[in-house]
């Protein structure tokens, strides 16, 4: 019998959405376009059929970029679960290097790309490279190559070395990898959604069309979050008082314990980098307030729909979001809020 192929194709890996289920197996979705808050299980949301699908890359396997993305995330689960505990979470180099590269990954098979290759949504000096880089394939099909590349690297090495990837993806990687450092959230009061842009990003902007990426959020639990920080947030950069960077670190509303930085092991010294040098996280507490944020940023870029676990503890952000600088938030969440208040009565 011939092995059926995979559909539904999730550009959030359903371990992750599994995390937020409640004890009935399902969470609460909110349809932003047909302003619609159901039910639902983890297969029928923030995916596309066939969206990685590819005959052209292997005529014998069209589900190939699929496979290898599934394969990355079955690697990844035991990780994230790990990431999601209680304690302190200890990963080698090898280990940070293979998740920090499956982090980046998430937002380059997203949604969000899907359709900025397919439009060509470049500036004009970006298609040009990629048009010269890609050859005769279609931007659809290019994107495709990536990451089905990219899904089978595991290390900063093979990124930077490996063929079939353009140097502004390889840089954009580069950059996600040396100049972000990570930390753990744990959320107390609120809870934490989790929506279709994934992850959602802190952005300062310096001009109408230039943005300094701050931070990178990913919710992973209802309570659990990785942030991953820009680099000139650690101590030692801060305390000089940057007249570039100071600015910045002002804007950010990502501030206190949610800046914590790691502490490292490395058994050769600091100067040598081994795939056997150890990092420590030890998940900070962040309240009401930074937790309402974190989903005023997420509830703010939401194209399609997000979802969360708990009427309750997402509420004030719903409220918080609704009453905050209304002329500038993309999307209104009114209904929603009456919605909530229906569903906490019933």
């Amino acid at each position: 019998m011939a092995k059926t192929e995979p559909i539904k194709h999730h550009y959030i890996p359903q371990f992750i959405l599994r995390s937020f289920l409640g004890e009935d197996g399902l969470f609460y979705y909110w349809d932003n376009d047909n302003k619609y808050l159901s039910k639902r299980n983890t297969k029928s949301v923030f995916m596309n059929n066939s969206m990685y699908r590819s005959e052209e890359i292997n005529p014998e396997n069209p589900v190939e970029v699929e496979n290898n993305l599934s394969k990355f995330e079955q690697e990844m689960a035991p990780l994230f679960k790990r990431l999601c505990s209680t304690d302190e979470v200890v990963l080698t180099r090898r280990e940070l290097e293979s998740l920090r590269i499956f982090l980046s990954l998430l937002s380059f098979r997203s949604d969000l790309r899907m359709k900025q290759y397919k439009d060509k949504k470049f500036n004009e000096s970006t298609e040009e490279l990629l048009n010269e880089f890609k050859g005769e394939q279609d931007f659809d099909l290019f994107w495709k190559n990536e990451i089905n590349i990219l899904a089978k690297c595991r290390s900063f090495e093979e990124v930077m070395a490996v063929e079939g990837v353009d140097p502004i993806i390889k840089l954009d990687f580069s950059n996600d990898l040396k100049g972000y450092y990570m930390t753990l959230v744990e959320a107390r009061g609120q809870e934490f959604i989790i929506s279709d842009v994934y992850p959602t990003l802190e952005i300062y902007p310096v001009a109408p069309t230039i943005n300094i990426h701050l931070h990178a959020i990913y919710p992973i639990s209802p309570t659990r979050a990785i942030l991953l920080n820009n680099i000139f947030f650690r101590k030692a950069l801060m305390d000089k008082q940057d007249p570039i960077y100071g600015p910045m670190i002002e804007f950010s509303q990502m501030k206190g314990n949610m800046l914590k930085e790691p502490k490292n092991y490395y058994p050769m010294g600091p100067t040598i980098h081994t795939p056997d040098d150890k990092y420590f996280y030890r998940p900070v507490k962040i309240y009401e307030n930074d937790v309402t944020y974190i989903n005023m940023l997420f509830l703010n870029e939401t194209r399609m729909g997000f979802a969360f676990r708990n009427v309750d503890r997402i509420k004030a952000s719903i409220s918080r979001y609704n009453t905050t600088n209304r002329e500038y938030n993309k999307n209104n969440f009114d209904f929603l809020e009456n919605k909530l208040e229906d569903e906490n009565n019933d």
